[in-house]
């Protein structure tokens, strides 16, 4: 899976105007598959590059549902890395501002950040839940039709 995305984003990356947003849908994806390896370092810092991109973008086209799902992934993805303050910072500070389905998904990395604070404290004797890949991303959620 990641050798597609990869060749995809590849040929994706010579696009302009509307093609970019495509491009940062992709990487989002990539985010996806990458914190589904647990490879949270590499994640980490494609959806900084994404947010980077994203913002470049904000001017042209609305960006804001791909800035909230790789805020989602980011989050996600500190939390492999056991980095719960920083999950939980951008859960708490993201969810005013995210539709239902964002929302969903922010709310349960929350939910993970405090639980791995916790067994950090000891004050909890099971771990957190891992996320599923659709929880990660909304779109793919939606699409499954599993109900999580």
């Amino acid at each position: 899976m990641l050798a597609e995305v990869e060749a995809l984003i590849a040929d994706l990356e010579r696009m302009t105007g509307t093609g970019r947003v495509l491009l940062l849908e992709v990487r989002v994806n990539l985010v996806v598959v990458l914190v589904e390896q647990e490879r949270y370092t590499e994640a980490e810092a494609e959806a900084d590059g994404i947010l980077r991109a994203a913002t470049r973008l904000a001017h042209l086209t609305k960006v804001w549902e791909i800035e909230l799902t790789t805020l989602a992934n980011l989050a996600a993805a500190l939390c492999g890395q056991g980095r719960y303050e920083e999950a939980e910072a951008i859960a708490r500070g993201n969810l005013p501002r995210a539709d239902a389905d964002t929302a969903a998904v922010l709310q349960r990395v929350l939910v993970r950040s405090l639980n791995g604070r916790a067994l950090r404290w000891g004050r909890c004797s099971w771990p957190p839940p891992p996320l599923p890949s659709a929880a990660v991303c909304p779109t793919a959620r939606r699409r499954s039709g599993r109900v999580w």
